[in-house]
């Protein structure tokens, strides 16, 4: 009498079974680990852009809470057309602005104003702007998670999102500083970030401080003809 052998689906079941590869985390972890190279391919692909938006920064002191806001704007056309600008609530405006040919630095507080040529290292302005940030991600973000799908709303439009649970830990911190659960929502659609919530805990003796850094997009366009008053360096 033939006996029954197990089949070739079940066995290989096993064998993953006993690997944990079919853990949900294993395959949401793979699946995030993928999600971020394709947001730093976009946005490495971009040669148009123009975001406008607003960091919220909350600090949380022994149970006490502050928070301070700032608006952006960041701008980019290829090859060297730029425009980074922060507005804070009570140190005036930061502008960084090359039309290709002539670069402007610019803050209002100190009434300090600068016209120089392009040379090439001014790009580098771009590396302080949160869309260089995102951009990143696939290498500053550990232990990543997708979640869960969530709607963003953007210029009056519902976007639909992966939201992204990860840790912040390849990020720069501060001594007796760690990363805390942090948050990203990625537009299912072209896989632009837009939104993104940074949390990082510190101890010092007695005092517990618990910090959160939430950047919200809220008008984005991409990949079109972009107003030439954005480069405007007069």
């Amino acid at each position: 009498m033939l006996r029954e052998q197990p089949s070739i689906t079940r066995r290989f079941l096993h064998q993953l079974l006993a690997a944990g590869c079919l853990a949900p985390g294993c395959i949401a972890a793979q699946d995030s680990k993928s999600l971020f190279l394709q947001v730093t391919r976009r946005y490495r692909g971009l040669k148009q852009y123009h975001f406008e938006g607003r960091t919220v920064a909350q600090s949380i002191f022994n149970g006490r809470t502050s928070e301070g806001e700032t608006g952006f704007t960041v701008a980019f056309e290829a090859p060297a057309r730029f425009r980074l600008e922060f507005r804070y609530p009570s140190a005036g405006n930061w502008l960084r602005v090359s039309d290709g040919t002539s670069f402007l630095e610019s803050r209002s507080l100190g009434k300090e104003f600068k016209v120089s040529a392009v040379r090439g290292r001014e790009m580098k302005a771009l590396q302080g702007s949160p869309v260089y940030n995102f951009e990143r991600l696939s290498k500053t973000a550990v232990n990543a998670m997708i979640m869960r799908r969530e709607l963003i709303e953007v210029d009056d439009k519902k976007i639909e999102c992966d939201l992204v649970q990860f840790e912040a830990g390849r990020r720069r911190l501060r001594e007796a500083e760690w990363a805390g659960p942090s948050m990203v929502w990625i537009s299912r659609a072209n896989q632009l970030v837009l939104r993104e919530e940074i949390r990082t805990s510190a101890k010092t003796g007695e005092n517990y401080t618990e910090t959160r850094k939430i950047t919200v997009i809220e008008h984005f366009q991409i990949d079109a003809p972009l107003p030439g008053g954005l480069f405007d360096t007069k």
